[in-house]
């Protein structure tokens, strides 16, 4: 006999404590930052549990379909930051966790890190005594900055540019200005995306 009892309500809780929550909107953005990608990883849960932590773990797909283990990681925030990753196609999933072990249901995102396009077309905008050359993409992408390389002469061979050409900078755009450059002048510049 019950004595009237009811024992209807929240039976997500155990003797030692809450099941940990769901992990939920999961965001993978990815950045590049002095020729590094990077990842930031942005979750929530509809609820906030004390004493949860968060697992991630992230894979990419290899050639023949199957997954590879790139990294683990535990944080008790909201948001991780991947460093150092190669191009490829990722799978990044995150659950929650309690001090007992159990874990919330995951949730996973995929993403991409692909080499960017090559400039559909490159501006060249004179000026006294300077040439500003732009590079500019088919579709916009706020991440991408290109590598300027400078040679007197033409480089057939693109596989040769590191050795015949100098190094400028890594930007969006590059002015080179010089009291040598004169009407009619050539001038050869190398872009890497």
């Amino acid at each position: 006999m019950d004595n009237g009892a009811h024992f209807d309500g929240d039976l997500s809780g155990t003797v030692n404590g809450v099941t940990p929550p769901a992990v939920q909107h999961l965001t993978a953005e990815v950045s590049a930052d002095s020729g590094e990608y990077q990842v930031l990883a942005r979750w929530d849960t509809p609820k906030v549990v004390k004493g949860v932590s968060f697992m991630l773990r992230l894979t990419v797909t290899a050639d023949d379909g199957s997954e590879r283990l790139v990294s683990t990681a535990r944080t008790t925030e909201t948001t991780y930051r991947f460093r150092q990753l190669a191009l490829g196609n990722y799978r990044l999933t995150v659950r929650a966790v309690n001090a007992w072990g159990q874990q919330g249901d995951p949730a996973s995102v995929l993403f991409r890190i692909a080499a960017p396009a090559t400039p559909s077309r490159i501006e060249l905008t004179p000026g006294y005594f300077q040439i500003t050359a732009t590079p500019h993409l088919a579709v916009y992408d706020p991440t991408v900055q290109f590598e300027f390389w400078f040679s007197e002469k033409r480089i057939a061979d693109i596989r040769q540019v590191e050795t015949a050409a100098r190094y400028l900078g890594t930007a969006l755009y590059w002015i080179a200005a010089s009291i040598n450059i004169k009407p009619a002048m050539i001038i050869i510049f190398t872009f890497a995306v």
